[in-house]
């Protein structure tokens, strides 16, 4: 620990202390995911990703070889007058880690909305970034062709590009998190356990949906059709589509399933997007 840092920080919270360094996502997945079920040690994945070879250290005239200093990072603070040099908030979703949040409010504007054209201005509102950050992000997915940029007299318009090779994936992740679940999910969650499986299906689910599709939903749970759509009319604005639940109680769900309801035993064998519960605990529940 730096000694600057172990001068501020009370000597009954210097063991929540860690260390890490700064390293991008994007080799670190790249190593882990071509691994393939190989297991990776922290100093194993730091030194494949982040250090330099020697050699390259030598042939730049540096000297002797010598690591990065790491980075002391405070993981609690109990005195309001503790100094912190280096803090960072855990994001808790998946997507908050991958791209930064101007990035991903500016995906999920364009992505959700892959027909409609968008002005600079427009997207600078409905995201809620400043305007240069806004720009910057779009003249880099514009560079590496996720995004069109079409010019109309004096004004340059921006659309998600499907020509993308990644359009679907990108889709997909941004579905599955920022777009509808991360919007959805914090709604259903105010119901507590009035609600035991929740998932979008339908076309949203399957990827086809257009500009105009609703979001089918379907929910499991003792709460009734009444306090769901009372929860869900408070997020349809922000979503800019009509959600349409479906409500169960589990007894007259389980009943259905096991006689055959056509409408259940399409949904269930179509692609679902869960926002409470999982795949294996909606089969369970149906039995």
């Amino acid at each position: 620990m730096p000694s600057g840092m172990r001068s501020v920080i009370p000597p009954a919270w210097r063991a929540r202390t860690s260390l890490a360094t700064n390293v991008p996502w994007a080799p670190i997945l790249a190593a882990c995911l071509g691994a393939g079920q190989r297991s990776w040690k922290a100093s194993t994945v730091r030194s494949s990703v982040c250090s330099p070879p020697r050699a390259k250290l030598a042939r730049r005239g540096g000297g002797d070889y010598r690591p990065a200093r790491r980075r002391a990072v405070l993981t609690g603070v109990r005195y309001k007058r503790t100094i912190v040099r280096a803090m960072r908030t855990s994001g808790r979703q998946p997507i908050d880690w991958l791209f930064p949040r101007a990035r991903k409010n500016v995906l999920t504007l364009l992505l959700m909305n892959p027909a409609r054209r968008w002005h600079l201005r427009d997207i600078v509102r409905r995201t809620g970034c400043a305007i240069g950050t806004v720009r910057r992000e779009l003249a880099g997915l514009v560079a590496c062709g996720v995004v069109t940029a079409a010019r109309d007299g004096n004004r340059i318009y921006y659309q998600a590009s499907q020509e993308c090779p990644i359009y679907a994936e990108l889709m997909s992740i941004i579905r599955k998190t920022s777009g509808l679940a991360d919007v959805l999910r914090p709604a259903l969650e105010g119901l507590g356990e009035g609600v035991e499986i929740a998932f979008i299906y339908g076309s949203q689910a399957r990827h086809e949906a257009g500009t105009g599709s609703d979001v089918d939903l379907m929910v499991i749970g003792e709460a009734d059709f009444g306090e769901v759509v009372a929860a869900l009319g408070k997020v349809q604005d922000a979503l800019g589509r009509e959600v349409n639940p479906t409500v169960y109680p589990p007894p007259e769900f389980r009943e259905k399933v096991s006689s055959g309801h056509p409408f259940l035993k399409t949904v269930l064998e179509e692609p679902k997007i869960f926002l409470i519960g999982s795949d294996h605990e909606l089969g369970r529940l149906a039995k």
